[in-house]
């Protein structure tokens, strides 16, 4: 599901933000409860059961309104839910299709049973409505915990009446369910409109994509009888250096059972406030690592790391509010003192293969990285390709030389060299309109659509945004676009332009895009180990992404896209920049025009590798720096990041693929090692 993973990047996820890296601080209580039949009917829940609001939209506030209630039979090792919903608009669909997308009232499950401390477990999602229910869970291989939920463990009824509908739920957890502990649960509530067929999407805690994010799922904890709850608060600070961000949320873990935790979420002031069960708690921050608060230049892309073994330990009394000791948090400073005044890539007698493995494990760790795949080229050959970390954090499997990781938009480059073959070859004019080739349909009625060229695309000229509707399969919605510039007239990074150029050269050819890539660039250049979508050869390798800790359950990629899907090693790639290297696969001419500067980026975010003048040629980046004139592109699924770099002139280069958000800071930290020398503090 391409666009779904690409769809919700977009949306929810924010680069560098820690607030990604915990749970939402959504709180609420399961208490034991028996007599309960599933029937759709709730006359026989225990009138003390809190009814709890169901109350952030996605999207515009509409007029549904929903609650839930929860609780648990040990003696059945069942948990129980009761949904219901507010809305005059009963909308049921009499297509056989996935209950996840027919065009009905629905009401999604979020369930997160292993909910561990580390916060490494997945989630199963079920959908429910009039017409059925359906699980879905996302590589069961991946946790095996959840993965043990299945259709027989699952009962739900849904009735409506008048303006009501209630989704009734039994989950069997078995051994799984035990009181004095805390479960990761979240809701979605969603509502057709009848007359516009649009959808209102009602959840718990706030934001979307929890089937790929346990964090962002509330927290209920499954409390004894006769249990008494007690409003605590607290304050978190820096002990010395206030120039940080504090954490967003702390973690607070019962001292009796580690499986009792949540979190809870702090102010720009530090305070935090949530309800407790009475005993005795630790208080920890939830995240490792910290922005900087008022950011000079570069630093903007930095990050602090924190002790997060700081803790204060309290106990919840019968007080009619709990105050908790101020937690004062310690940061250690980054080790850039280990990066050299010069790139050692550029002074033979500097680059020693262990210094550079202590350089990567120290960064790694500082940066909270799970795993990464690091390879180096001099000359033409693979001087050094090493593996650090593990490919999932559940798993704990070390990376190794086979390990597959996504590149994200580093699969551009590939793809772009293929076009340039082609160009070669004189199977598409670069300078032709596209539209000539294939009209884009939904971007014709701009009339400067059809002016676009395979050159504008490759450059970031097309005028193009990154993308029109979402992700790389948006524009099958068929919805109208239009152009923010006259094509060839300035800079706009844009993934829509290269997916709209894979669909002429799939037209163009007759062949499908892996067909292309395999015929023109992993044939000629003996790559073995790659693909721009998920095969089965590849599957046991795949390396599961993370924000921060947290491990992201998507699908993988089943559909070849141009811009962003391609898997592969560091091995594979270092083939790749060995052939552009030695000229392998187009003539000296075509490689010349390749790397020549089409558009200049006047206004980057950032320069690389100690650079002050950045290009765009026909497909790759260009930074101009005192050491020459760097080829490189960098790649950012969010839960992957990915560097390709080399200086051709002198025949050096290198690769980096990581699996968690903070890779593109070892990327900068590298580039300074490797090429630049030393330019941050």
């Amino acid at each position: 599901m391409i666009n779904f993973k690409w769809f919700l990047f977009c949306v929810y996820i924010i680069f560098f933000s820690e607030n990604l890296l915990a749970h939402t601080g959504k709180i609420a209580f399961a208490y034991p409860i028996s007599g309960v039949k599933i029937d759709g009917k709730l006359n026989d829940w225990p009138q003390s059961i809190e009814r709890v609001k169901i109350d952030n939209f996605l999207g515009a506030p509409a007029s549904t309104k929903a609650f839930f209630r929860i609780g648990y039979n040990l003696s059945e090792q069942n948990l129980y839910i009761a949904v219901e919903v507010e809305d005059n608009d009963n909308v049921v669909s009499n297509a056989n299709e996935d209950i996840w997308w027919n065009p009905e009232d629905r009401q999604i499950l979020y369930l997160d049973f292993d909910h561990n401390p580390r916060g490494d477990s997945g989630v199963v999602g079920i959908a429910a409505s009039q017409s059925g229910y359906m699980i879905r869970k996302v590589h069961n291989n991946w946790d095996p915990v959840n993965s043990r939920l299945s259709p027989q463990d699952i009962k739900v009824q849904v009735k409506h009446k008048k303006d009501l509908t209630v989704y009734e739920w039994q989950i069997h957890l078995g051994k799984d369910l035990f009181s004095n502990r805390s479960i990761g649960l979240d809701f979605m509530v969603q509502n057709v409109e009848s007359k516009t067929e649009k959808t209102e999407s009602l959840v718990w805690s706030s934001g979307g994509a929890k089937i790929a994010m346990p964090f962002r799922l509330g927290d209920v904890l499954l409390t004894e009888k006769n249990a008494v709850i007690e409003k605590v608060e607290g304050v978190i600070s820096w002990q010395s250096n206030v120039a940080l961000t504090l954490p967003s949320k702390v973690k607070i873990v019962s001292e009796s059972s580690n499986s009792m935790w949540t979190t809870a979420n702090v102010d720009s002031l530090g305070h935090y406030t949530t309800k407790l069960p009475k005993g005795t708690y630790q208080v920890f921050s939830a995240v490792k690592n910290v922005n900087v608060l008022s950011p000079k230049n570069n630093e903007s892309f930095q990050k602090v790391r924190l002790d997060e073994y700081k803790n204060v330990i309290f106990e919840v009394s019968t007080e009619s509010i709990n105050k908790i000791d101020t937690l004062k948090l310690h940061d250690y400073s980054a080790p850039s003192f280990l990066i050299p005044k010069r790139g050692v890539l550029f002074d033979s007698d500097t680059f020693k293969s262990f210094e550079l493995d202590q350089f990567v494990q120290t960064y790694k760790n500082y940066l909270n990285i799970p795993g990464l795949s690091l390879a180096i080229v001099k000359d033409g050959k693979l001087i050094y390709n090493k593996q650090f970390g593990v490919e999932s954090t559940i798993s704990q499997k070390p990376v190794s030389n086979s390990s597959i990781f996504e590149i994200a938009s580093v699969s551009k480059i590939f793809f772009a060299f293929a076009v340039n073959r082609l160009v070669e070859k004189g199977l598409i004019d670069i300078d032709r309109p596209l539209f000539e080739y294939l009209p884009f349909e939904q971007i014709q009625k701009d009339e400067r659509s059809k002016l676009i060229t395979a050159r504008h695309v490759l450059s970031h000229q097309s005028g193009l945004p990154n993308w029109l509707w979402g992700g790389p399969n948006g524009w099958k919605s068929n919805n109208d676009g239009e152009l923010l510039f006259t094509p060839g007239t300035n800079y706009q990074y844009s993934g829509e332009g290269y997916e709209y150029l894979g669909r002429v050269v799939e037209k163009i050819t007759g062949k499908r895009i892996q067909e292309v890539i395999d015929e023109e660039v992993f044939l000629p250049i003996g790559i073995n180990n790659s693909s721009f979508s998920a095969i089965n050869k590849l599957m046991p390798n795949i390396v599961v992404g993370h924000t921060g800790d947290y491990p992201m359950f998507w699908d993988l990629n089943r559909e070849a896209w141009v811009a962003g899907s391609m898997y592969s090693n560091t091995m594979d790639m270092s083939k790749f920049m060995i052939g552009i290297m030695q000229g392998k696969g187009l003539a000296k001419e075509s490689y010349k025009k390749m790397f020549a500067p089409q558009i200049e980026n006047k206004e980057p975010f950032l320069h690389f590798f100690g650079g002050n003048r950045q290009w765009h040629s026909l497909g790759f980046e260009l930074e101009d720096t005192p050491n020459g004139r760097i080829i490189h592109h960098g790649g950012n699924n969010g839960d992957f990041q990915a560097r390709f770099a080399l200086q051709l002139e002198k025949k050096v280069g290198f690769i980096l693929l990581t699996n968690n958000d903070n890779g593109f800071l070892m990327d900068l930290a590298l580039q300074e090692y490797l090429f630049s020398g030393r330019i941050s503090n």
